[in-house]
């Protein structure tokens, strides 16, 4: 990786995902040989806080992937979305840290941010209240497996946001189906994703391509 990072100056994606030797080492060696780097993902890398600080010498950086790293603290994330004004994309999934307070500083320092993705964070409806309060271009917003999202962050971010399109709510069991429905007639412009959600979607797009449970059976 030091290697690559010192022979590619004009590099501007890279994706490693599951790649249990790249480490700390790596992310410096590729934030400082890179500047030109605007898609980078290190999922389910063993990089840590120590590693990904170093992201905010990439001022074109546009999408960043850390899902699932070995370590990843508040703060870093923070520092990384302060100074790398074109972050576009920030998927955090499965990192069990990120709490409230990072994603309000997010919605507030993320300038040019559209896609926020949260699934399984230690996050709860402060979270949500927060981007629909502070960010004005979050389009997508997953928070699937978030257990302290309840009824009233779904509600809130839907009536606060004026930029909000996608709204992940999949095994966030305190949501109810009643209120999602509510939701879905009260503001048709957002997609909100549940498994009934989804189902009722999936079953709508086939009867619109002309399947029919008659037609199925005889088949």
């Amino acid at each position: 990786m030091v290697a690559l990072a010192k022979g590619c100056p004009k590099l501007q994606r890279l994706y490693l995902q599951e790649n249990k030797q790249v480490t700390d080492r790596s992310v410096q060696a590729v934030a400082e040989h890179c500047p030109e780097l605007q898609f980078v993902g290190f999922m389910g890398c063993p990089v840590t806080s120590q590693g990904v600080i170093h992201l905010t010498a990439l001022r074109n950086l546009s999408v960043l992937d850390l899902r699932h790293i070995s370590e990843l603290n508040n703060e870093t994330v923070m520092e990384v979305v302060r100074q790398c004004r074109n972050l576009s994309s920030l998927n955090l999934c499965l990192n069990w840290s990120i709490n409230d307070r990072c994603v309000e500083i997010i919605a507030k320092e993320g300038r040019s941010l559209k896609e926020l993705y949260l699934v399984s964070c230690k996050i709860t409806d402060h979270a949500l209240i927060a981007i629909g309060q502070y960010s004005s271009t979050i389009e997508t917003v997953d928070a699937g497996w978030c257990k302290d999202i309840t009824d009233q962050g779904a509600t809130q971010i839907a009536q606060s946001s004026k930029s909000l399109r996608y709204l992940g709510l999949m095994r966030c069991d305190k949501v109810s189906e009643e209120t999602v429905e509510r939701l879905v007639v009260q503001y048709p412009h957002i997609v909100f994703s549940t498994v009934m959600q989804d189902c009722k979607r999936t079953l709508e797009r086939a009867y619109q391509m002309g399947w029919s449970p008659n037609t199925s059976n005889a088949s």
